[in-house]
Formats: structure tokens, C-alpha cells, sequence
């Protein structure tokens, strides 16, 4: 997906620039920020925070695989300490893979991905 990768390359020149211009600013906002999430948004801006945890597990999702649609649904977890986008390696591109995904998860942890264990 070389779109992707060019999103996490610009990523990654951003925090540079940062840095070069500003070298404590991760640092400091590191410091005054403790957030336990960070939701930073979603590409479908109609999808509000709460449920993007299930996102692929949503009617429009769902919908839109059943219809052949090509859609992927990637997590990614932004850094407040350096700024950097980390790649999660996992992408929901099915129906299949998303009843995978969780299955792997509940059996590593015995619980859904946003319980507090």
C-alpha cells in the first residue's frame, strides 16, 4: 500500500521538522499531557470516537465488504513522546479477518480489545 507508506513517511519528516525546530516540544508535551487514549480521529469523520473501536464491525463496514468494496481498517497508536505514528500490524480487510483479529486478541488476553486489563 504505497499510500500508506508515504502517509508514515511524511509522518515521520513532520516530527523531524519538529524537532529541529523546537527540540523540547515532545518533551514537553509529553509532560503535561497523560492522556490513558488519545483518539486523534478517523478518516470517516462521521464515525465518532466511541465507536472506533468496533469500527469494523460497523454497518457501513460491514456493508461495504459484503458489496465488494475494497476498505482496510488499520491500527495505528499516535506517539505523544516523539510524534510517530506505530504501526499496530493490524489491518481488518474482511469480515474473516476481523473475527480473526479478535479471536487472536481474546484468546492472548481472555477479553475485548478496550477492556482495562
Amino acid at each position: 500500500m504505497p499510500y500508506l507508506t508515504a502517509l508514515l513517511n511524511n509522518n515521520k519528516q513532520w516530527s523531524s521538522r519538529v524537532k529541529e525546530e523546537d527540540p523540547l516540544f515532545f518533551e514537553r508535551l509529553e509532560a503535561i499531557q497523560k492522556p490513558d487514549y488519545l483518539w486523534i480521529g478517523c478518516s470517516d469523520s462521521r464515525v465518532p470516537a466511541n465507536q472506533i473501536v468496533d469500527l469494523a464491525r460497523t454497518k457501513a463496514v460491514q456493508y461495504a465488504w459484503d458489496h465488494g468494496q475494497t476498505l482496510g481498517v488499520h491500527g495505528w497508536v499516535y506517539s505523544i513522546h516523539d510524534g510517530l505514528i506505530n504501526d499496530l500490524n493490524v489491518t481488518a480487510s474482511s469480515r474473516e479477518s476481523v473475527d480473526e483479529i479478535y479471536h487472536l486478541h481474546q484468546t492472548s488476553r481472555g477479553n475485548r480489545p478496550h477492556a482495562n486489563n
